[in-house]
C-alpha cells in the first residue's frame, strides 16, 4: 500500500485503520466498565497498547530470524521499520489483562471477563 502524506509523515491505511480500531476500543471499554474501579480500563488499555506493540514486533523478530540476521539486532529496537505479527499483540494483550488482573485494581474475573 502506497503512504499517504500528512505534513513531513508518512502515514499507512493499515497503521492509520490499527491506531483508529485501538483508540475506539478504547473509548468502548472506558464507557462499558463502569463496574471496574477507576482507572482500571484506562491502566488496562495502555499496558495492552505498549505490550501488544513490543510483543509483535518482538514475536516478529524471532518467526522471521533470517529477516532478524539480514537486518541486525539493532532493527529489533527500530519500530518504524516494520515487522510486526497479530499473535504476538494479542499475546501482548493477554499479558497486560494478566498485569492489570494481578495489580490490587479488581479480580482477574472481573478484568477477563469483561
Amino acid at each position: 500500500m502506497e503512504p499517504m502524506m500528512l505534513g513531513a509523515l508518512s502515514v499507512y491505511p493499515y497503521g492509520l485503520a490499527l491506531a483508529l480500531s485501538a483508540a475506539v476500543s478504547l473509548v468502548l471499554l472506558a464507557a462499558r466498565c463502569r463496574n471496574l474501579k477507576a482507572g482500571a480500563a484506562s491502566w488496562f488499555g495502555m499496558l495492552a497498547l505498549v505490550l501488544g506493540v513490543l510483543c509483535a514486533h518482538l514475536l516478529y523478530g524471532l518467526v522471521r530470524f533470517d529477516w532478524l540476521l539480514e537486518k541486525g539486532a539493532a532493527q529489533m529496537v527500530r519500530f518504524t521499520g516494520g515487522g510486526y505479527v497479530l499473535y504476538g499483540a494479542v499475546l501482548g494483550g493477554m499479558l497486560a489483562a494478566w498485569l492489570t488482573a494481578k495489580a490490587p485494581i479488581r479480580t482477574k474475573e472481573r478484568v477477563l471477563d469483561r
